[in-house]
């Protein structure tokens, strides 16, 4: 149970992360003006780059196996 609770902070933190990211974007439009409109397709688009990034590389870095007795442990359970 404290694994399943771990893992969902970690992923509910993320996504804070994420959404404070475009927060920031629509701080900065507000400020440029309403002629700046690539500034929004800007962070939209850099958001969801980072999101398939960190969906690919980041969540297998995170939650993967640490040690070599976690890895032959899991293989056993199987």
């Amino acid at each position: 149970m404290l694994d399943l609770t771990n893992n969902l902070w970690v992923v509910i933190a993320a996504l804070l992360v994420f959404t404070m990211t475009i927060s920031v974007g629509f701080l900065e439009i507000g400020e440029m003006g309403a002629s700046l409109n690539v500034s929004l397709l800007k962070t939209v688009l850099i958001t969801g780059i980072a999101l398939v990034v960190v969906a690919a590389v980041g969540f297998n870095t995170a939650f993967a196996p640490t040690t070599a007795r976690q890895v032959a442990f899991r293989i056993r359970m199987r």
